[in-house]
C-alpha cells in the first residue's frame, strides 16, 4: 500500500501536475525522446515507491522482530520491491496519461487502489474469495508481490518458491511501461 501511494503521488500526480502548469510542453521543444520523458516520471516514481517499501520493510523488521535467515532472501526482497515500483508506478502512469485535471484522476485512483488492494491477498486470504474475485486476484501483480514477500520474510524459502511470481511481476511491469509510453505518445498527438 505504501508503494503503491508513493508511486500514485510521485508518478501519476507529478505527471498530471506537469501537464497542468505547462513544463510537460517546455520539455517537448526540447530534442529529449518523448519516451524518455515517461521513463523519467517512472524512473522518479519507481525512486520514491522503492523507498516507501523499503523504510517500511526495516521498520516492520524492527518492529516485528522478523529475522531474514539469509542475505540472499534480504536480496530478494529488494528485488521484488523494485520490481513491483516499476510495475506500478509505469500502470499509475499509464491511468494519468489519460487524465487533464487531479481530481478526475483521484478518483480513478481511489477505484484502483481499492481493487489491487483488496485483492491482492494481504488482508483477506484468496483461497476464501468467490470464483469471480479469485479471478481478479490471478491478474492483480500485488497478490505476486504479496505473496513473494510472505514466502521470503515468513518462510525463508528463496528464489525458487518465488519465481513464478517473479516472472509475473516482472512481465508486468515490462507490459506496463509500454503501456505507459504508448498512452503517453497519444495523449500529445
Amino acid at each position: 500500500m505504501a508503494i503503491f501511494m508513493s508511486t500514485m503521488m510521485g508518478g501519476g500526480l507529478a505527471l498530471i501536475r506537469d501537464r497542468e502548469l505547462g513544463i510537460i510542453e517546455g520539455y517537448l521543444v526540447t530534442p529529449v525522446k518523448r519516451s524518455s520523458i515517461i521513463l523519467g516520471v517512472i524512473g522518479s516514481g519507481t525512486v520514491k515507491g522503492f523507498l516507501s517499501g523499503f523504510i517500511i520493510f526495516l521498520v516492520d523488521l524492527v518492529a516485528a522482530g522478523i529475522v531474514l535467515r539469509s542475505v540472499e532472501d534480504f536480496v530478494l526482497v529488494l528485488l521484488v520491491l523494485f520490481v513491483i515500483s516499476i510495475g506500478l508506478t509505469s500502470l499509475v502512469v499509464f491511468v494519468s496519461s489519460r487524465f487533464k485535471e487531479q481530481q478526475s484522476f483521484s478518483g480513478m485512483n481511489a477505484f484502483l487502489s481499492l481493487i489491487l488492494f483488496m485483492t491482492s491477498g494481504a488482508f483477506y486470504p484468496t483461497m476464501g474469495m468467490p470464483d469471480w474475485l479469485r479471478w481478479i486476484t490471478t491478474v492483480n501483480p500485488e497478490y505476486y508481490a504479496v505473496h513473494a514477500l510472505r514466502t521470503l520474510i515468513l518462510r525463508s524459502q528463496g528464489m525458487g518458491a518465488i519465481s513464478f511470481d517473479l516472472l509475473a511481476l516482472m512481465l508486468f511491469s515490462g507490459a506496463a511501461i509500454i503501456l505507459g509510453i504508448t498512452s503517453f505518445r497519444r495523449t500529445l498527438e
